[in-house]
């Protein structure tokens, strides 16, 4: 037999039941995965060698876009609970710069998705608006709110204008 007609060891049974193929796939379901309320307490257990693993795992997440909130969300908290140790370690430091300037890339292409979909719903709201003549529930409800506290601020006047005679 040749080398090129083996087949390649089928993935960890772990990895089959999640439905990823690739070890970063893996490491990004297994985050993902993880309650938000549990995941600070999951971090702080972690010792320093695998912290330090996780934040040289995670640049080719953070390129990927994909889960980008949490992969902030652990880099910032790795980088508050252990700043002493990872600033001491000269091989992190090359890792951290990387994650700077791709966290920075990917909140930032994330928040434009974001403006970008928020302007095209609320171009699609007007437009609903202009041919259906009605308003969507939003704005009547901060209309109405906005009537409530012109007619409490005349309630107001009117009673310290009766206050004063």
């Amino acid at each position: 037999m040749s080398k090129s007609s083996k087949k390649p060891p089928p993935p960890p049974a772990i990895m089959t039941a999640y439905k990823v193929s690739t070890p970063d796939d893996f490491l990004l379901e297994t985050l993902a995965r993880i309650r938000t309320s549990d995941l600070e307490e999951t971090l702080l257990i972690l010792p320093f060698t695998s912290v330090c693993d996780l934040l040289t795992s995670l640049p080719p997440l953070l390129s990927r876009g994909h889960q980008t909130e949490l992969l902030c969300k652990v880099v910032v908290f790795l980088l508050k609970i252990y700043h002493g140790p990872i600033v001491g370690n000269q091989t992190l430091l090359p890792i951290i710069v990387k994650l700077k300037k791709l966290m920075f890339t990917t909140v930032n292409d994330v928040r434009d998705m974001v403006g970008y979909n928020l302007q095209g719903l609320r171009y699609l709201q007007r437009d609903l608006e202009a041919r259906e003549g009605v308003q969507l529930f939003r704005d009547a409800t901060l209309q109405r709110k906005d009537r409530e506290k012109k007619r409490k601020k005349r309630d107001r006047n009117l009673k310290r204008a009766i206050m004063t005679l």
